[in-house]
């Protein structure tokens, strides 16, 4: 071995017996570290060297080190950190993993790959194969954030030296489907009995149905002719507790069904149902009449939360109370999902054409002098 010495603390540089390239060697984090060149340049490896010395000194893990960090520890990272800040978006799933919507797929993709190895090109190829797929660009950007994210975890913990660019897709506009309460009057009625609840619940309120399913007979409070959900920070996405009093009819179910502990709301097969339910009145249709498993295009549950927020805004109810109720995180994803229609519009335009005609009226029954 071949090394030529320098002044303490600034590291060496030399060769090794058997390669023809020259190595460095310097200190990170009380420990010696070597690295090849992949070069026979001895001037690449003093550059490289300080290149090094200066990264150490910046706290930056050396790029061995880095090389061996696997997509699977940023991703137990990416899980602690979604732990650590109480994110109601990682689930728990029957096998008792825990997961984040668009996660499996990248698993799928980049299982036992370097993250200082994955590339924008490789995020590219990510993105072709969920396309091939049948993936929409929401979906698959839920993924890429996901990506982005641990990624610039590794980056901050010094684990990696780069993020790569990470390309996002553009999304589609906002669904604008919703309910009107006679619409609604009969989707319930074609619903299982055991689903009414529940389905009222999140049209009334807003509510996410992940929230609607976690509510326990130990948050309902019984005062009197109040009936209230105590919904824990956890339950709601804007991380504030909340005490939701429940409207009258929903009241007196939850009175007759009353339990000492359990799920408020019986959640079994609903989606199946509410499709069912939804093709059964018109708001939805199969794919295949004959195989319902090749797809259904309607109102989704989803449509349910927009719904609320829309009855929530007509019925009079100031944003900020509204903001309250459906658990929204900010007013611009509130927003949102505050669909305007052609009858709002209609409506804004007679009561402007209403403004106008009295402020005619009343000029001319006190003319201007």
């Amino acid at each position: 071995m071949l090394v030529s010495m320098r002044k303490r603390g600034t590291g060496s540089v030399g060769k090794v017996a058997g390669s023809r390239f020259w190595y460095i060697w310097y200190r990170h984090n009380g420990k010696t570290v070597r690295e090849s060149t992949h070069s026979e340049s001895k001037m690449v490896a003093e550059g490289l060297l300080s290149q090094r010395l200066g990264q150490t000194a910046l706290g930056i893990r050396p790029a061995q080190t880095v090389k061996r960090y696997r997509y699977e520890e940023a991703r137990a990272a990416l899980l602690a950190d979604y732990e650590g800040s109480g994110r109601s978006s990682l689930v728990t799933r029957a096998d008792g993993k825990r997961t984040i919507c668009g996660l499996p797929q990248l698993d799928s993709y980049f299982a036992g790959r370097s993250a200082a190895s994955i590339t924008s090109d490789d995020v590219r190829g990510f993105i072709s194969q969920r396309q091939v797929e049948g993936a929409g660009n929401a979906i698959i950007n839920r993924s890429n954030a996901l990506l982005r994210r641990m990624l610039k975890l590794a980056h901050r913990e010094g684990k990696l030296l780069t993020v790569p660019y990470i390309p996002m897709l553009k999304e589609p506009e906002p669904r604008e489907g919703f309910l009107y309460p006679d619409q609604f009057a009969g989707l319930r009625a074609a619903m299982p009995a055991n689903l009414q609840p529940i389905l009222t619940y999140l049209y009334l309120t807003g509510c996410r149905v992940g929230a609607a399913k976690k509510v326990d007979w130990t948050q309902v409070v019984f005062d009197g002719d109040r009936v209230e959900i105590a919904l824990r920070a956890a339950q709601v996405k804007n991380r504030k507790p909340l005490r939701l009093p429940l409207p009258t009819d929903l009241a007196d179910i939850l009175r007759s069904d009353r339990h000492q502990s359990g799920p408020v709301f019986d959640a079994t097969n609903l989606v199946k149902a509410f499709r069912k339910a939804c093709v059964a009145v018109g708001l939805g249709k199969w794919r295949d009449p004959k195989n319902h498993d090749a797809g259904y295009d309607g109102l989704t549950l989803h449509d349910l939360r927009r719904s609320g927020v829309r009855n929530l805004r007509r019925a009079g109810v100031t944003e900020d109370v509204a903001v309250k109720i459906s658990g929204h995180r900010t007013r611009s994803v509130f927003s949102r999902y505050n669909v305007v229609d052609t009858d709002d519009l209609h409506d804004a335009m007679r009561r402007t054409s209403e403004f106008v005609a009295s402020s005619l009226q009343a000029a001319a029954d006190n003319p201007r002098k």
